[in-house]
């Protein structure tokens, strides 16, 4: 078994300011990539606590991936905590600089000494290039415990993660396969009554993931399945017609409501 472990940090998700969605993302995501998830966990913007914590969960688990404290600001403290959990000195990094240059100037704005900062990784540590965002991420090791650090925002953390980490896992575990996905729109009923009426999903589909997301006026409705195989395999065939048959049922229990079953807006429907 290969425990995980998932670090939140920053003072806003103590206080309450924001909603931690994104440990919520995560434990799915470690779950599917076969990483057994013993603790959550989230820390304040504080050295001293977050280097207590990064130590003590370098000694329990595999993998931790941890989000949050990136930024250029003086309270984004995780480069910092790492180095100084791992014993190692704090150093720029080329790559990263260089990533985030391209970023800047694509837009047309100036990097400053403020971002700059953000390229300052831990020694021994590789970046990981976040395509929608200034901070780069951070991979390094910490005694027998693989390290994942992304943006708190959880667009830019989600597609870090998508590209970046997820393939490492699937290196990690053995843990290699494909996700299937099928996005349906709907349109004229509350996310609320929707969940009720698809309330009986997952015991229909257990191996399917089921969805929801909010694209005012509509309601995007997801189903997602990873299969360890290959699509033309038998196994990857099955997972294929699994799917299919969650998209029938769904599009049966909801009816009319469902203006498209290819992940279409209904601007793009007409």
């Amino acid at each position: 078994m290969i425990n995980g472990h998932v670090l939140s940090t920053g003072n806003e998700v103590l206080l309450g300011d924001i909603v931690d969605t994104n440990s919520a993302f995560l434990c799915r995501q470690l779950k599917r990539s076969g990483i057994t998830v013993i603790k959550t966990s989230a820390v304040r913007d504080d050295m001293a606590a977050l280097v207590r914590e990064i130590q003590s969960i370098a000694s329990a688990a595999d993998i931790c991936v941890m989000t949050g404290g990136l930024g250029p600001t003086p309270d984004d403290l995780t480069a910092a905590a790492l180095a100084e959990a791992a014993g190692v000195k704090i150093e720029l990094d080329a790559a990263a600089l260089e990533s985030m240059k391209k970023y800047f100037d694509k837009r047309g704005f100036d990097l400053t000494p403020a971002n700059e900062k953000q390229a300052m990784l831990p020694k021994g540590a590789k970046f990981l290039e976040n395509l929608h965002g200034t901070a780069p991420g951070i991979s390094m090791t910490i005694n027998k415990c693989r390290f994942f650090c992304m943006p708190g925002v959880s667009r830019e953390m989600e597609r870090m993660f998508d590209l970046k980490v997820r393939p490492k896992l699937y290196e990690m575990t053995g843990h290699a396969g494909e996700i299937q996905i099928i996005r349906l729109m709907l349109f004229g009923m509350p996310e609320s009554r929707v969940g009720q009426i698809l309330s009986g999903f997952a015991l229909q589909f257990p191996e399917i993931h089921l969805g929801f997301r909010v694209r005012f006026p509509m309601i995007e409705v997801k189903l997602s399945l990873l299969k360890e195989v290959v699509s033309d395999s038998e196994e990857g065939m099955d997972g294929a017609r699994q799917m299919k048959q969650a998209k029938l049922w769904v599009m049966e229990q909801l009816g009319s409501i469902v203006i498209s079953d290819q992940g279409l807006t209904l601007a793009q429907e007409v």
